[in-house]
């Protein structure tokens, strides 16, 4: 299976990398070919509503950047796995930038049945801050038709802080298990 990991964070390290790569580590441990995408580290124009993209035969954006690689890379993969902390009861803006990109893959048949996983970390100790950014997510991998595994959220502010978490480790790693495992 091929994977495509998105850290949405801007923090290196922080608690939702540390979470990715523990379910990286469970993946790869089942002989899975994973690539990890800083997005902070992508240069990424905001969509612009042209729709250039639907008039393109291969769904192209007409911003030439860091974008056009990534969503080959996501037709590539079997697997999206999504880390991002809640900022404001969303993801971080630098991950909204990839997914409003996205827009250009509507078209996009090679997704349909393609998996999708989320890993969410957050300061605060109710679910329910979590739930703007889940449902978001959801509806984009519906729109697009892929399927969905639930996701993991784990609650952690400080940065690094769920390294202390050894339970919030083992689930990372056991949920990288089961969304490479759940066909």
């Amino acid at each position: 299976m091929k994977v495509i990991a998105l850290a949405g964070s801007p923090r290196k390290n922080g608690n939702s990398d540390i979470l990715l790569d523990e379910a990286i580590k469970a993946i790869k441990s089942n002989g899975n070919d994973v690539k990890k995408v800083y997005v902070d580290d992508l240069e990424v124009n905001p969509c612009i509503a042209c729709d250039a993209c639907k008039e393109h035969p291969q769904n192209k954006c007409i911003h030439d950047d860091d974008m056009q690689e990534l969503c080959d890379e996501l037709a590539e993969s079997d697997l999206w796995l999504i880390a991002t902390p809640i900022y404001w009861w969303g993801p971080t803006a630098q991950l909204k930038l990839v997914i409003d990109r996205w827009y250009s893959l509507y078209r996009a048949e090679d997704l349909k049945g393609k998996k999708a996983a989320l890993i969410v970390t957050m300061g605060d100790t109710e679910y329910q801050t979590a739930i703007p950014t889940i449902l978001m997510f959801e509806m984009a991998f519906s729109y697009l038709e892929m399927i969905n595994n639930q996701p993991l959220v784990v609650t952690a502010h400080s940065k690094g802080e769920v390294l202390n978490d050894k339970a919030a480790l083992q689930k990372a790693y056991n949920y990288g298990l089961e969304i490479c495992n759940n066909d």
